[in-house]
C-alpha cells in the first residue's frame, strides 16, 4: 500500500493487536512512484513516529 511517505497504523479488532508498517519508501525516494519516500522509525512506548 502506498502511504505517501507516512507510517501506516492498523488496529485489528479480531486479534486485539495494532500493526505498524514503517516502510515509507526511503529506498525509492527518487522514483516517480514514491515521491515522498523517507526513513521512519517508531518509539513503541508512546507510539511517536520519527522521520529522517
Amino acid at each position: 500500500m502506498y502511504t505517501d511517505g507516512k507510517v501506516y497504523r492498523f488496529y485489528d479488532e479480531k486479534k486485539d493487536c495494532t500493526f505498524y508498517d514503517i516502510d515509507c519508501g526511503c529506498a525509492f525516494n527518487d522514483s516517480e512512484w514514491f515521491l515522498n519516500g523517507r526513513l521512519a522509525c517508531i518509539r513503541l512506548e508512546d507510539e511517536e513516529v520519527f522521520y529522517i
